[in-house]
């Protein structure tokens, strides 16, 4: 299986259900967060599938400081990196933007 992570704008319509729907799969107990704030990615499958998604945004407590909101992979593709090459792409991110800090909890 081939993998590959693409940024993508949470305010079109068919991305933002495709990124609500990841939510509530792979979060089942969780509140979806909007897409349309942020910056989001998703993890596909060589064929187009969405299989993972991860998105950070602007701390609103810390000056200079990003925050890993959320991210998650089905469960039917972990054990590939994944989770690792989300948390790179939102890394790289946070230092184009001038980031000094990414927190999560």
């Amino acid at each position: 299986m081939r993998f590959f992570i693409r940024k993508v704008n949470g305010k079109n319509s068919a991305i933002e259900s495709t990124l609500l729907d990841l939510q509530k799969e792979i979060l089942p107990s969780d509140v979806p967060l909007s897409p349309k704030c942020g910056h989001w990615w998703i993890a596909y499958l060589d064929t187009g599938k969405p299989v993972g998604f991860c998105s950070v945004a602007r701390s609103a407590t810390w000056h200079n400081a990003g925050y890993l909101c959320r991210a998650g992979v089905l469960d039917a593709y972990t054990g590939h990196a994944l989770q690792k090459r989300l948390i790179q792409v939102r890394i790289r991110k946070a230092l184009n933007l001038g980031w000094n800090w990414l927190i999560t909890d």
